[in-house]
């Protein structure tokens, strides 16, 4: 019998995952039930969550860095209140990107010369 009838060309496309979205007599499912019994595949399952983790929280460093380097590359230097305050992980990146773009501009002023 077809896919999904007696009918030719009856039932869902080939290659149509609703049936693991929605159903739960899914050879898919079933099969991906089994993978996460395993315990490898466990912990690489929560490795990955923890990089995800150490990604997002990179990336609100970056981001509160950003907002402090974009106040100070102001033509006038105004108060730093409303700026959100940074973590000591924060300051170093923040030293690390003036640094880098002072190192540039050196290197630009030589190369002008």
């Amino acid at each position: 019998m077809p896919r999904g009838g007696y009918r030719e060309g009856a039932g869902a496309p080939k290659g149509n995952l609703n049936a693991l979205h929605h159903g739960r007599n899914s050879a898919q499912l079933r099969a991906l039930l089994l993978l996460l019994n395993s315990p490898h595949v466990r912990a690489l399952i929560k490795r990955l969550l923890e990089q995800q983790e150490r990604r997002k929280r990179r990336a609100r460093e970056d981001a509160a860095v950003f907002v402090w380097l974009k106040h100070f590359s102001a033509e006038s230097l105004s108060p730093t209140t409303g700026l959100p305050p940074l973590t000591s992980r924060q300051t170093q990146l923040f030293a690390e990107a003036v640094i880098t773009l002072l190192e540039e501009d050196q290197a630009r002023a030589r190369n002008a010369r």
